[in-house]
């Protein structure tokens, strides 16, 4: 049960991390510059990065705590959750380098066409 749990907590974890990523730059791409984007999502993915971290935190204490029974199988499949989803972050912010590097590259091409047009 306890492994069903934590595909299923995985499997939205991407999920939401993905979502951040492909929903937010959509809506806000008519009024907001694409880097503005990426540094609102870059904020968003810190957060979730935080609350990772500290709840892998409190996961470890728990399984030193608890004695052994499915409270305790259940802070280790927490602190495994945890552990993915702070290396999702670190994913996502490498996705968000890599875009901010394309966003500096289009820039200099836009500012280069810009020139020669005038």
């Amino acid at each position: 049960m306890v492994k069903s749990f934590t595909n299923s907590v995985i499997c939205r974890a991407t999920l939401l991390l993905g979502s951040i990523v492909l929903l937010v730059i959509p809506f806000c791409r008519k009024s907001i510059r694409l880097q503005d984007v990426t540094k609102k999502v870059e904020s968003a993915a810190k957060v979730v990065e935080m609350v990772a971290e500290a709840t892998e935190k409190v996961a470890v204490e728990l399984i030193q705590l608890l004695p052994n029974g499915w409270l305790k199988e259940a802070a280790v499949e927490l602190e495994k959750i945890a552990f993915f989803v702070d290396k999702s972050v670190d994913v996502t912010e490498s996705i968000i380098d890599k875009v901010d590097d394309m966003v500096e590259v289009l820039d200099s091409h836009e500012a280069s066409v810009e020139w020669r047009a005038s």
